[in-house]
């Protein structure tokens, strides 16, 4: 993924300054574009797929969800 961005021209790769067997990564002035485009297209996204459901509905549906992976998470470390 990370080389899929930088080909793009959304991130530059350096070695890092401090370590050098790691990279530093920086979003770029092309991939900050690209970044202000993707969050306005998915502010309207989540808008919409969140239009007329209560704060008290999503509150209830949240602590389900996350109950739901809790019980999938035990299920998967505790073999049948």
């Amino acid at each position: 993924m990370l080389g899929i961005l930088h080909r793009g021209g959304y991130v530059a790769i350096a070695d890092s300054p401090c370590d050098g067997r790691s990279s530093a990564i920086e979003i770029t002035e092309q991939g900050r574009q690209m970044l202000g485009i993707m969050a306005a297209k998915s502010a309207g996204f989540i808008r919409e797929l969140f239009a007329g459901i209560s704060g008290k509905d999503f509150d209830i549906a949240a602590d389900v969800i996350i109950e739901m992976v809790d019980k999938l998470n035990k299920m998967r470390e505790e073999p049948p």
